[in-house]
C-alpha cells in the first residue's frame, strides 16, 4: 500500500510539474514569445520538483528535504524574483512604463535598469541578466492592494504579448 501511494505522489508531483512547465514555458516558447516565469511560477516548479525528491527520500532526509523545498518556496515568494527570457532591459521597462501609465500609476526611472512608481507601491528592478535577453527581475510590490496585484497580472500579459527579440 505504500508503494501504491508513492507512486500516485510521484506522479501527482509530475504532472504538477509537467503542467506549470508546459503551461508557463514551453507554450510561450513554441508560439516565439517572450517567457515569463513569476514568482509564483517559480514557487510552483519548486515544488513540484521538490515533492519528487520528498517522495524518492527515506524518511531523514524527506523531512529535510521538505522543510528546504517549502523554504525556498517561500523565499521566491518574498523576494518576488521573475525570470524574463526573451525581451531587452528596455523593453521591458517600456513595457511596465505602458501598464502603470494605463493604469493611471506616475513613475519615474531610476537608472537604466530601475523603475519606480512615484508613491513607492511598485519597484522593479532588472537584478540581473544571464544573457542579453534573459534577465532577472526583481518586483517589489505592496501585497494586499488590488491595483498592484493587477498591474503585476497587465505587467505579465503585456510582455508575454510580444515576440521575442532576435539578436
Amino acid at each position: 500500500m505504500a508503494r501504491v501511494l508513492r507512486t500516485v505522489a510521484i506522479v501527482l508531483f509530475a504532472l504538477w510539474f509537467g503542467w506549470h512547465l508546459y503551461r508557463h514555458v514551453a507554450v510561450y516558447l513554441v508560439r516565439g514569445r517572450v517567457v515569463v516565469i513569476t514568482d509564483r511560477v517559480l514557487g510552483n516548479l519548486v515544488l513540484g520538483a521538490g515533492g519528487i525528491g520528498v517522495v524518492l527520500n527515506p524518511f531523514p532526509a524527506d523531512v529535510i528535504l521538505l522543510a528546504a523545498v517549502l523554504t525556498a518556496d517561500l523565499l521566491l515568494w518574498w523576494t518576488e524574483l521573475w525570470v524574463v527570457v526573451g525581451a531587452s532591459p528596455e523593453r521591458i521597462l517600456e513595457r511596465a512604463g505602458l501598464v502603470l501609465r494605463g493604469m493611471g500609476f506616475s513613475y519615474d526611472t531610476e537608472g537604466p535598469h530601475n523603475l519606480e512608481e512615484r508613491s513607492g507601491r511598485i519597484r522593479l528592478r532588472v537584478a540581473v541578466s544571464a544573457t542579453g535577453r534573459t534577465h532577472v527581475l526583481r518586483l517589489r510590490s505592496a501585497r494586499g492592494i488590488n491595483k498592484v496585484a493587477l498591474f503585476r497580472a497587465n505587467f505579465r500579459k503585456f510582455l508575454l504579448a510580444i515576440p521575442r527579440e532576435r539578436r
